[in-house]
């Protein structure tokens, strides 16, 4: 992961669903949503990533699943 991306959010996706066969399910995982600023005076040190990851771990009690990564770029209109 670059530098300058930033770390907007942290946490846990329940979906409740029902497949094609008529299967009631249920997923967990984990989003970690990242933005690419282009803001390359404000980089995230590593540290401090991986003390946002310990306090989510903690405070939303991930545990272990599977990791889902969503990420934006800047976009123009």
């Amino acid at each position: 992961m670059p530098a300058h991306f930033h770390v907007t959010e942290i946490g846990e996706i329940t979906k409740n669903f029902i497949d094609c066969r008529g299967t009631v399910r249920r997923e967990k995982s984990v989003n970690f949503q990242l933005w690419e600023a282009g803001d390359f005076d404000h980089s995230l040190a590593p540290q401090k990533l991986l003390s946002i990851i310990a306090l989510s771990e903690k405070v939303l009690q991930l545990g272990d699943s599977d990791i889902e990564v969503e990420y934006q770029t800047e976009y123009h209109r």
